[in-house]
């Protein structure tokens, strides 16, 4: 009976060790998941800058796009116009027709 006893009392003196050395383990393994954590927030971060970088170029490209493109069709609309001009004066007014 002395025995279970002096069992059951060391046992009990041996809890608190454990246990605090359980939440030292706990402790360290939450700072490895913060640090990892912090890691992938501050990686997932900056690929969020990336992608907001890649979306301005894409659309300078397509402002740019679109500004050739209107350059394109204000001379293809004025040259029209010229030629236009340009026969009208000098083959279909003229009285030798």
């Amino acid at each position: 009976m002395k025995k279970s006893f002096t069992l059951i009392r060391k046992l009990c003196h041996a809890v608190p060790r454990h246990w605090q050395a359980f939440i030292a383990e706990m402790q360290s393994i939450k700072c490895l998941i913060i640090y990892s954590e912090g890691f992938a927030m501050i990686k997932s971060l900056f690929q969020a800058i990336e992608a907001l970088l890649r979306a301005v170029i894409y659309l300078l490209i397509l402002i740019m796009g679109l500004a050739v493109t209107g350059l394109g069709a204000y001379v293809v609309l004025f040259s029209a116009i010229r030629i236009g001009q340009f026969l009208w004066k000098f083959m279909l007014k003229e009285p030798w027709l």
